[in-house]
């Protein structure tokens, strides 16, 4: 019993610094689609729009679908930065989005039939994922480039659920 209850209480721990390299990403992802020119600093400009936009999300009144956002959203789903984001990225944040209650009401459901005759479905959240990416795809290479990704970028509210995360563990 001395080990489980070491476990169990290991595991807050582990998601907290899980949640904390996730951050940490945000952060460097953040910096780069701030950071217009690429320079690697922050002109008053740019820093002006950051601010602006850190604001405009705090009160609930950035667009889901506002350009920065999906920018945003793209360089944290794409891990690697190799510029496109794979079923298994996407995997990762389809799954956030629905344990946080920000994807679309009703995402997970699929008629079953011809106009749902036989009821609706539940897709698992990979099922989901490959739903969103081939509908998303346009070359059908697998893989969503950022033009894509923006067509998913509101569903996801990616700017979303990195707010849950931090509210639910202080860094």
């Amino acid at each position: 019993l001395g080990a489980a209850a070491a476990a169990a209480a290991a595991a807050p721990e582990a998601q907290a610094e899980a949640t904390r390299r996730l951050l940490n990403r945000v952060a460097d992802a953040a910096f780069r689609v701030i950071d217009e020119d690429g320079d690697g600093r922050l002109d008053a400009a740019e820093f002006s729009g950051a601010v602006l936009l850190v604001l405009a999300v705090a009160n609930g009144k950035a667009a889901p679908d506002a350009p920065i956002l999906r920018r945003l959203a793209f360089r944290v789903v794409d891990e690697d930065g190799d510029g496109l984001v794979s079923e298994r990225e996407l995997l990762r944040w389809v799954r956030l989005a629905l344990e946080h209650g920000t994807a679309p009401a009703g995402a997970q459901l699929e008629p079953r039939g011809p106009f749902g005759l036989f009821g609706t479905r539940t897709l698992t959240p990979a099922k989901l994922t490959r739903k969103w990416l081939r509908a998303a795809d346009s070359d059908g290479d697998g893989a969503l480039s950022q033009d894509d990704f923006a067509l998913l970028a509101p569903s996801l509210r990616v700017h979303e659920v990195i707010a849950s995360l931090a509210r639910r563990f202080a860094v």
